[in-house]
């Protein structure tokens, strides 16, 4: 079925469902990637501005897609200041109602909300606006990312002794009560890798700076299984630490 990925950033549409996209792609299913953040802070660059490294990223993103069968006029960029999107979610829900009704997908594919980083949860929270208000009535499903890192099951509690308790907790919990949907992407898993590679600024250091951070081998382990796992959109949130933090306060 036709589908709509949603990527806060460049490379989060490879890194969550690239297998999924390649898959529909090779049998001829129409999919539409929307990345909302421009991913011009994911560096401080002491060669590129935040404008130049936003054009270096926008590349990447189409590189990718490319590798994933994601022609470039189905790629669609918002171009909002990264780290802004949750001040942001009401211009997101709008200008993603537009693209919904253009596309009509039958699937839209979102960030986690239990995802740590802010731009994914309000990406999460406006996918989850759409459905609510009925612009997309089809299937929705949420992709997990920064659901792999310690920081999801604790933020906003720093790691310590007492954050021990929480930190068995959230995983427990997400195994006895989420019923994830496996993809099996083992026919194009190779093709998700060549299609993370270009997104050089994340797995690479192209303009060869001291510090560069990319993202680890342990960390992109988990986007290279068998499989790729999606959740009902909204399910997983109701695990996050500082869901409960908020309903403690609110009682």
């Amino acid at each position: 079925r036709s589908s709509l990925v949603l990527a806060p950033h460049p490379d989060d549409e490879t890194l969550g469902c690239g297998g999924t996209i390649a898959l529909k792609r090779a049998q001829g299913v129409e999919v539409d990637v929307v990345i909302a953040a421009d991913g011009s802070r994911s560096h401080r660059s002491r060669t590129r501005s935040p404008g130049e490294l936003a054009q270096v990223r926008r590349r990447e993103a189409l590189d990718a897609c490319a590798q994933l069968g994601v022609p470039q006029d189905r790629v669609h960029f918002l171009d909002l200041e990264d780290q802004t999107l949750r001040t942001r979610v009401p211009e997101l829900v709008e200008r993603l109602e537009a693209i919904v009704r253009s596309a009509k997908p039958k699937e839209i594919l979102a960030p986690c909300g239990l995802d740590w980083n802010p731009d994914h949860q309000a990406l999460a929270a406006a996918a989850q606006r759409l459905v609510a208000q009925g612009v997309h009535r089809g299937a929705a499903l949420a992709y997990p990312v920064w659901f792999w890192r310690l920081r999801s099951w604790l933020w906003p509690y720093r790691i310590g002794l007492r954050a021990a308790p929480q930190l068995l907790r959230g995983p427990v919990r997400a195994a006895l009560t989420l019923r994830p949907l496996l993809v099996r992407i083992g026919s194009v898993r190779e093709r998700k890798a060549q299609a993370l590679a270009q997104h050089r600024t994340q797995v690479a250091n192209p303009f060869s700076e001291p510090g560069w951070a990319t993202l680890e081998p342990l960390f992109l382990r988990h986007f290279f299984r068998r499989f790729e796992m999606f959740f009902p959109l909204g399910q997983a949130e109701t695990l996050a630490p500082w869901t409960r933090t908020a309903e403690k306060k609110d009682a």
